[in-house]
C-alpha cells in the first residue's frame, strides 16, 4: 500500500472571479458535510475533497516520470 497520493486537481478558468471561486471551493470543500455531499462524493469514487499545493503533486510528477519519461 502507498501513500496518500493527491488526486486530480479541480481547477477554474482565469477569468471567474475570486468571489466565484471562493464559492466553488466552499461547496466543494463542503461537500462531507452538506446532506446530499456524500451521495456526490460516493458517485464519483471520493471519501472527501481537500485543499492541497502544487507541490504535493511532486510525487505524483516523480511515478509519471518514472513509467513514461514525461515531465509536468
Amino acid at each position: 500500500i502507498s501513500e496518500r497520493v493527491a488526486q486530480l486537481p479541480w481547477a477554474v478558468r482565469a477569468d471567474v472571479t475570486s468571489v466565484e471561486r471562493t464559492r466553488i471551493q466552499q461547496a466543494l470543500l463542503g461537500l462531507k458535510t452538506a446532506a446530499e455531499g456524500s451521495d456526490i462524493l460516493k458517485a464519483a469514487s471520493l471519501t472527501d475533497i481537500v485543499p492541497t499545493t502544487d507541490k504535493e503533486y511532486d510525487d505524483v510528477r516523480k511515478m509519471i516520470r518514472a513509467v513514461t519519461a514525461e515531465r509536468y
